[in-house]
């Protein structure tokens, strides 16, 4: 239960940080929240995830929470949408964002909660890159106002900014002096 409330955290920080940026039209201090909770979330995934245990008793949870977390932020979307919203356009295509985002977030956790695991980096940089080439078939949302950046370049930087912040709590993890857990 513990790992399954972890993967929601986990997601309804990106998701709900991504769904906080586009409903007020692109504000560029809830895009540096989003990142910053996602960040957060990220850490608190790496730090938590449970050493010595099987991967799948805790990857497995995790996965299912974390889609549990972008179901509930998209209905509650979907929801506000059709009445304070009507300009957003809530669709398949934007669980596309969402699942790139919780998906590269919680393997950037894995990668650092396992010793900085390359092939697990190797597979949050794959499915960064695809979706970054792809870009152009997801979801792009039309405010009134227009937007600071895409949909997509707040995926990739939510993803830049949590891959940097990993790397250095691993670091200074590393280097704190060993006492009682």
């Amino acid at each position: 239960m513990f790992a399954f409330s972890v993967g929601l955290l986990l997601a309804l920080a990106a998701s709900g940080g991504i769904a906080g940026e586009r409903v007020t039209l692109g504000r560029l201090g809830i895009a540096l929240l989003a990142n910053a909770a996602a960040t957060t979330a990220a850490i608190i995934t790496a730090r938590t995830t449970i050493r010595g245990a099987h991967p799948l008793a805790v990857l497995v949870p995790q996965v299912l929470g974390a889609i549990a977390g972008v179901v509930l932020v998209h209905l509650l979307l979907r929801r506000a949408a059709q009445d304070a919203f009507p300009w957003l356009s809530e669709g398949p295509a934007q669980l596309v964002n969402d699942a790139v985002a919780v998906s590269g977030l919680l393997a950037l956790a894995w990668a650092c909660a396992r010793g900085l695991d390359l092939r697990v980096l190797f597979v949050a940089l794959l499915v960064v890159t695809v979706y970054r080439l792809t870009s152009s078939m997801w979801h792009l949302d039309r405010s009134p106002s227009g937007f600071h950046m895409t949909v997509q370049d707040l995926v990739v930087a939510e993803l830049f900014a949590a891959a940097l912040a990993l790397g250095l709590f691993r670091t200074l993890w590393a280097r704190a002096p060993e006492g009682p857990r």
